[in-house]
């Protein structure tokens, strides 16, 4: 149990040492047998790629058709500005 010196400034107990000596402990790396998932990598990177290039196209004819809409936009107000300054001009005596 923590006192109440220990809880207010976040100082934890020290841990009881382990039984277990550096000996004891395996040196090697040993594949553990049976486990329930067995799923490729290579599926899933080509997955992955696949819906980065999906959505990168998606994304870029997302800004293209924005682009045409600008632009069109901009082409009607030309217009405009032409029509009133043809406008202005021939009402300037």
């Amino acid at each position: 149990m923590q006192t109440a010196a220990n809880s207010v400034t976040g100082v934890l107990p020290t841990p009881a040492p382990s039984a277990s000596a550096p000996s004891d402990r395996a040196a090697t790396f040993q594949a553990v047998e049976g486990g329930g998932e067995h799923t490729p990598g290579g599926p899933l990177l080509v997955t992955a790629y696949a819906l980065i290039w999906v959505l990168l196209f998606g994304w870029l004819i997302a800004i293209w058709r924005k682009q045409n809409a600008i632009s069109s936009r901009i082409a009607e107000l030309d217009k405009i500005l032409d029509a009133k300054a043809a406008s202005a001009a021939t009402k300037t005596p």
